[in-house]
């Protein structure tokens, strides 16, 4: 937050404050990312996981479809089950959070 930036440095810089993308952006967003194995109940619950943040929304997606073997459809209980999984090279799994 801008709040937490030294007045000296703010002074000098452009802040740029970002808002929350509504779900419906999200979803254009994971449509053109998405494999066509991946149904659109997942997409939709990846944009409501990711609280209008397209960055979370796009790494749970690539998350979810790097944890399912090739060419297995992704369908909610796919999901489900790939979201509880840790991150490969993480230590936490991906926190699944509904608005």
């Amino acid at each position: 937050p801008s709040f937490e930036i030294n007045n000296a440095i703010a002074s000098r810089s452009m802040i740029y404050r970002f808002h929350a993308l509504e779900n419906r952006d999200l979803l254009t967003l994971l449509k053109r990312t998405a494999s066509k194995n991946v149904t659109q109940e997942v997409l939709e619950r990846i944009a409501d996981c990711a609280h209008g943040d397209a960055r979370k929304a796009l790494n749970l997606l690539d998350h979810v479809c790097l944890s399912i073997e090739d060419g297995k459809p992704v369908d909610l209980q796919t999901f489900e089950e790939a979201a509880a999984v840790p991150s490969r090279g993480c230590d936490d799994a991906v926190p699944l959070q509904e608005t």
